[in-house]
This record gives structure tokens, C-alpha cells and sequence, in this order.
């Protein structure tokens, strides 16, 4: 469901409406391959984006992004999930994201030995209910809101 940063906690996750905790089906004809997405992650650039979209309605980002309430506005975006909601490094929770944008935090640190995947199930329960929810993703001005965001802080 998220895949997490190489910056001490300041990499973002954001999913994707294809991928849901029930039901995934065979893959489609234009799935990559394991194969071809470990190619792409051995021999890939780097971004030096904030956010980059890297499977449609599933962004990738840092901290920059997931701390502006604004540019997760510009983009569209509805739901936040942060994968590492601990105490160490967190800034980001429901008070902050306000009404806009749903937000669902992990307890977890983000440390090279922490556990995540015992959180695996919840977050993968709440990027589906958000993508499958009908009339969930409001967007201003009559724009279309992306359906989802993750975060890891």
C-alpha cells in the first residue's frame, strides 16, 4: 500500500484508486511486472519534485508537500495518510488538515527497525474506503478532487 522515504521520515505516499485491500484481481495487461518495476527502481532517476504522481491518483512525496494545506489544495487532494504518526518526528493530524482533507495517522516512528507492517491492514482499509466511498471527495470550485494522499510525515 506505501512505500516509505529515504530522509529520516520525510517521505509521502499518496494511492492510487487501482489498488484496494479486497479484491485486487489478476493484474491488467498494463500492470508492470515485478521485474519491471524492480528495474525501474534499481536503475530510475531520483525526483526533485515534492510530489510526483508515480501510478495514476498515487503520489510520492515529502514533508514540503504534506505540510501546505494549499498545495495539497491546488492538486486536489482529499485524503492524507501518514505512515509514520508517532511522537518523534510528527507534525501533521486531524486539526491540522482541518475539514478539507481526511486524515488517518500511524502510530508508528519512522525508524529503520520499526514495524510497519503491522499497520498495513488499517491503512489499506482507509486509502479503499476513501476511493470507494461514493460522494467522500468533495472539490473546490467544481473541480475534480484526486481521491487520496499518503503520507509517512
Amino acid at each position: 500500500v506505501a512505500e516509505w522515504e529515504e530522509n529520516a521520515g520525510h517521505g509521502h505516499v499518496f494511492p492510487s484508486a487501482s489498488v484496494g485491500p479486497k479484491d485486487l484481481g489478476p493484474p491488467s495487461e498494463d500492470s508492470p511486472s515485478v521485474q519491471d518495476l524492480e528495474q525501474l527502481l534499481n536503475t530510475g532517476s531520483p525526483s526533485c519534485h515534492h510530489a510526483d504522481e508515480v501510478w495514476p491518483n498515487l503520489f510520492l512525496g515529502d514533508h514540503v508537500t504534506a505540510h501546505s494545506r494549499f498545495d495539497l489544495w491546488k492538486m486536489g487532494i482529499s485524503h492524507v495518510l501518514n505512515a509514520a504518526h508517532g511522537t518523534l518526528f510528527c507534525q501533521e493530524s486531524h486539526e491540522f488538515y482541518g475539514t478539507t482533507i481526511e486524515y488517518h495517522g500511524v502510530p508508528a516512528h519512522d525508524l529503520p527497525n520499526f514495524d510497519l507492517s503491522l499497520y498495513f491492514y488499517s491503512s489499506a482499509e482507509f486509502i479503499h474506503k476513501a476511493l470507494t466511498t461514493p460522494g467522500a471527495l468533495k472539490a473546490p470550485k467544481g473541480e475534480s478532487q484526486r481521491p487520496y494522499t499518503i503520507s509517512d510525515k
